[in-house]
């Protein structure tokens, strides 16, 4: 008998940087998880540190949420400035991250959006943060020869139309850097009034994602 595809669980992790947007704000108010629980798909969207020290803190946290639930390893789905924390995960806990998809990827390296976040940083976070924060080349947190080595599959999902703050030049370091990186779809954030139109079809990439073809999966040892 053929094996069967099975699914990873997914693990949703929600874009901002030291402000109050929650997990639920960004994927279930938008549809997104409405739209994961009508394809009967396992996820969680933990919400991340408010005011973290690093991007290791976030990582920690995140390999906090996925190992209380049991999950052996997942796909990360990761919004905004989210995909440094989940990139952050995937370098310093690859045992747990098979999939990766990096959706409206947070540009670093921008002065006026790095002197906004460091000012908010400065205001409530610890000493030193915003520097480790802010830190990165193509994304915070992580530089570029960590996004080279990543050794699982990324898709990137780039904001449509780009801005300030999700630049396209991002997205196209990240696909020149990545060994076989996936560009798919591509629309506004969630919590934009023009997201809706896309959002099927963003619902639908995850779905995939969460998919592990039977062809994938290697053949039990004898």
């Amino acid at each position: 008998m053929p094996a069967l595809d099975h699914r990873l669980p997914l693990v949703l992790v929600h874009g901002g940087l030291y402000d109050d947007i929650t997990a639920d704000e960004f994927w279930t108010a938008s549809g997104v998880t409405p739209g994961l629980d009508a394809h009967i798909v396992t996820y969680a969207c933990p919400d991340r540190p408010r005011h973290p020290s690093s991007w290791h803190d976030e990582a920690v946290a995140l390999a906090a949420a996925i190992e209380a639930r049991g999950w052996a390893e997942v796909a990360v789905v990761a919004a905004s400035n989210g995909c440094s924390a989940a990139v952050r995960l995937a370098v310093d806990r690859p045992d747990l991250v098979a999939r990766l998809l990096l959706a409206w990827p947070a540009t670093a390296g921008e002065s006026v959006a790095d002197a906004l976040a460091a000012t908010m940083i400065d205001e409530v976070g610890p000493p030193g943060a915003a520097a480790r924060l802010l830190a990165g080349d193509t994304l915070r947190g992580v530089d570029d020869a960590e996004i080279a080595a990543l050794a699982v599959p990324v898709a990137i999902w780039p904001s449509v139309p780009e801005n300030q703050f999700h630049q396209g030049r991002t997205v196209m370091s990240l696909l020149q850097l990545l060994a076989e990186p996936i560009l798919v779809g591509g629309s506004p954030e969630p919590g934009h009034k023009a997201f809706g139109p896309f959002l099927e079809r963003f619902v639908d990439v995850l779905v995939e994602v969460s998919i592990v073809d039977a062809d994938d999966v290697a053949p039990p040892m004898p």
